[in-house]
């Protein structure tokens, strides 16, 4: 994962605000051409739902939070609870150790 492509893409939607309106309303995929991004990076950034460039980038974040996490680590989705990790390593009788 290229991190700083997706840190370079936030910076470019705060600071431009032709880039921030594109990358808002339907231009995204033309704009994320100019960023070093993974076919599977780009379709996750295409498919973020963001109105406002701190939804956008709060999603970015969520993004590479989750990737920079060893593969059996993973943010748990609590309905908003920040800091859970759940345990996604396949063993079920271990499961509920890292999750709270």
């Amino acid at each position: 994962m290229s991190v700083r492509a997706l840190q370079k893409l936030v910076g470019s939607a705060v600071i431009s605000d032709n880039f921030r309106a594109g990358i808002l309303n339907g231009r995204r995929a033309e704009l994320l051409s100019a960023f070093d991004l993974d076919p599977d990076e780009r379709a996750e950034v295409l498919a973020i739902e963001a109105k406002t460039v701190v939804e956008f980038a709060g999603a970015i974040e969520h993004l590479i939070g989750s990737r920079s996490l060893p593969t059996f680590f993973r943010p748990a989705d609590r309905g908003g609870a920040h800091g859970a990790i759940a345990l996604d390593s396949g063993l079920p009788s271990a499961a509920g150790l890292f999750a709270y």
